[in-house]
């Protein structure tokens, strides 16, 4: 697929105006005029209605989206998007962030649309866009030259199918298996990028899941909810402590096993949906990271309510004088209405809550972009309770 425009894209006011504040996503509504054989997925020249060039960007015609700018007052090419995958690397590299790590996060690093995840030498890409998309292969090529032996797509997210994007998840260039072993701050864990959700693994919450051992004493109860493959579950089993881990995915239950024997250390597995979980006993610490549970902007009133619910119940469970870390990953639910939730469930439950080391956000290889705020969709606390 060509790096070069086939036609011209006219944008309304409004338009204008949030191209020339720096925003990527032009929404479908404010453009006013295509003009020569424009389809999905092609670069295309940006003009105001007086004929202004703006710059160029992929038209995608999906969801609410129009145009996604790629490039403000200049030209599109492949050297500018390996110059902006190079300057990301780089980044990352002075944060001193080991064997695995996010790569490119969307706007942040100025290609919307696209997530890059490293894991090692493996390379998993995730698209949103449909431009992106038509040129996986070149995108592919770049990190090969960048160090990836392999680069494998993991486009089969929710949000492609809320976009009605095609599905699908596969090799792309490169040799070798999909998996791998990363090591955070000295506990393994296997990723199968592949097999895995998201990208093969949470690698948003490594800050948070290495700030936990903090408050881990040899011998402590700790339930982890939403366990996944054991990130939180077995930095706390590092430490001493005896781990339950409840997660409803099969995978998950394979993996954490295994998990556990890469790092010597038990954990209990309870395979189950955590809404049905009865949970009895006292806990010194309790981990809550759960999925989106506001999944789109019109779910938020009952999603708020599952967070509530979810709070109230683990406040109930854990001892006096113990530990909650609780996470949303919602874009659509703003960090002041989670520290809402966490103290009305702290008043429900009849517990008196402190809030300890402000808030939690995600790993600095997952940057913020404040001019698009969902790049900083994750948010968490730290709560005592007596």
């Amino acid at each position: 697929m060509s790096w070069h425009p086939t036609g011209e894209v006219i944008v309304d006011k409004r338009g204008t105006s949030l191209i020339l504040s720096g925003r990527f996503n032009i929404g479908l509504n404010m453009i006013k005029k295509l003009i020569g054989p424009v389809s999905r997925g092609d670069v295309v020249i940006v003009k105001d209605e007086n004929g202004e060039f703006l710059g160029e960007g992929f038209y995608e015609e999906i969801g609410s989206v129009g145009v996604r700018m790629l490039a403000f007052k200049d030209r599109i090419s492949l050297d500018l998007i390996d110059e902006r995958m190079k300057n990301a690397l780089d980044m990352r590299k002075r944060m001193k962030l080991g064997n695995y790590f996010r790569l490119v996060h969307s706007e942040s690093d100025l290609l919307p649309g696209l997530i890059i995840d490293f894991y090692n030498d493996i390379a998993s890409i995730t698209s949103t866009s449909v431009g992106f998309d038509a040129r996986i292969k070149d995108i592919a090529n770049i990190l090969i030259k960048l160090g990836a032996r392999a680069v494998f797509a993991r486009n089969d997210s929710r949000t492609r199918r809320q976009i009605d994007l095609p599905l699908w998840k596969g090799k792309i260039a490169g040799e070798g298996p999909s998996d791998t072993i990363i090591d955070e701050e000295g506990v393994l864990f296997h990723v199968d990028v592949l097999k895995g959700q998201k990208t093969g693994f949470f690698i948003d919450q490594r800050i948070n899941r290495i700030s936990l051992r903090r408050y881990i004493s040899k011998g402590d109860n700790v339930l982890d909810l939403f366990s996944y493959t054991g990130g939180f579950g077995l930095h706390a089993a590092v430490e001493g402590a005896n781990v339950t881990a409840v997660d409803e995915s099969d995978y998950a239950e394979e993996e954490i096993v295994r998990n556990a024997e890469l790092n010597k250390v038990k954990i209990n597995f309870i395979k189950r949906n955590v809404k049905e979980l009865k949970i009895g006993g006292e806990y010194d610490v309790v981990i809550a990271d759960p999925p989106a549970l506001i999944p789109s902007i019109d779910r938020k009133d009952a999603g708020k309510k599952a967070y509530l619910t979810l709070n109230t119940k683990i406040m109930n469970i854990v001892r006096k004088g113990g530990f909650i870390f609780t996470f949303s990953c919602s874009q659509f639910l703003s960090q002041e209405e989670l520290k809402g939730i966490v103290i009305k469930a702290g008043d429900k439950s009849g517990r008196s809550i402190k809030l300890l080391d402000g808030v939690l956000g995600q790993s600095p290889d997952h940057p913020v972009d404040p001019k698009h705020p969902w790049t900083g969709y994750l948010k968490g606390f730290i709560v005592n309770c007596t």
